[in-house]
């Protein structure tokens, strides 16, 4: 099952499935940057296994796996989702994150 893990300085969130248009799975647990403790708390064995988990957020570099920015990841799920021009405002624990799209670019 693939796996899109946030880790974040207030919450860490959980999304998966078996493809990534197809989400089975969204858990959120406070993590106070206590990132061991707060996996433990989503119960989330097996989510990415196969080599599919995908991290972002403050603390992106405390979990093994493949790391990707706030804002790469912020910007494929605009672009999935199929919302064309607008803007993204993302409300974060440590950072506010403004992001406008336009004519298919960030």
């Amino acid at each position: 099952m693939k796996a899109g893990l946030d880790l974040g300085s207030a919450y860490l969130k959980l999304v998966a499935g078996p493809s990534p248009d197809r989400i089975v799975l969204r858990k959120a647990v406070p993590s106070l940057s206590d990132y061991r403790r707060a996996l433990l708390n989503l119960g989330a064995e097996g989510c990415g296994a196969d080599g599919s988990l995908v991290l972002t957020g403050y603390g992106r570099e405390a979990v093994e796996g493949r790391a990707v920015s706030e804002v790469a990841c912020l910007a494929e799920a605009w672009d999935r989702a199929g919302y064309g021009d607008g803007t993204l405002v993302d409300i974060g624990g440590q950072d506010i994150k403004l992001l406008r799209f336009q004519g298919g670019r960030l």
